[in-house]
């Protein structure tokens, strides 16, 4: 199981948009960050994570989340 309790607030609300479908430019409007904010946050939770895929690992956020 993946240890998602590194992820800050940040991290989190990118991978629970993501999860939804949005992409790095769609989040960054939504959130009022820039694409490259987005996208950092991004490879920082998959190094924390040690999860390659970005899209892998919002699904994963997502089910972890909903079963806690």
């Amino acid at each position: 199981m993946t240890d998602i309790s590194q992820l800050n607030e940040n991290e989190r609300e990118i991978l629970r948009l993501l999860a939804q479908g949005h992409t790095a430019k769609s989040i960054a409007s939504v959130t009022g960050r820039s694409v490259s904010s987005v996208n950092e946050r991004l490879r920082e939770a998959r190094r924390k994570t040690g999860i390659g895929s970005s899209r892998t690992l919002s699904r994963t956020f997502v089910t972890q989340e909903n079963r806690d």
